[in-house]
């Protein structure tokens, strides 16, 4: 589904709260022409207080709109996950590559990113 870092830990002597997400790239690899796929991320807060987050999309070039979440925004509990549902449609898209990036950020530090990949043929 996308890479995943093994192990990850928080930044060394980061007095800030910061979040985990466990696909840094989502590849919805090749769709045909018409049809949706959705994938699943796992946003993690390994933290002892609460998380409050949002997420944007930025599309590349080309299209934009093909991309579409359960949720935007959030709160996760100390030491809790949420699952968030991502979903390529490519009704409107003609055949080639897509890409998008989705930017986590909220009462953290860094923000984080996602890159998503999508090819419709």
């Amino acid at each position: 589904m996308g890479d995943k870092k093994e192990n990850e830990q928080p930044p060394q002597g980061t007095p800030n709260p910061w979040i985990y997400i466990v696909h840094k790239r989502l590849d919805f690899s090749t769709l045909q022409k018409g049809s949706s796929k959705t994938l699943q991320e796992t946003l993690t807060n390994p933290n002892n207080t609460t998380l409050i987050w949002n997420v944007s999309i930025t599309y590349g070039t080309g299209w934009t709109g093909w991309l579409s979440l359960n949720l935007s925004s959030g709160t996760i509990p100390a030491n809790g996950n949420q699952d968030l549902s991502v979903m390529a449609n490519t009704s409107a898209l003609t055949p080639g590559t897509y890409n998008a990036t989705l930017t986590f950020s909220g009462n953290f530090s860094p923000n984080e990113q996602v890159a998503v990949n999508l090819v419709v043929q």
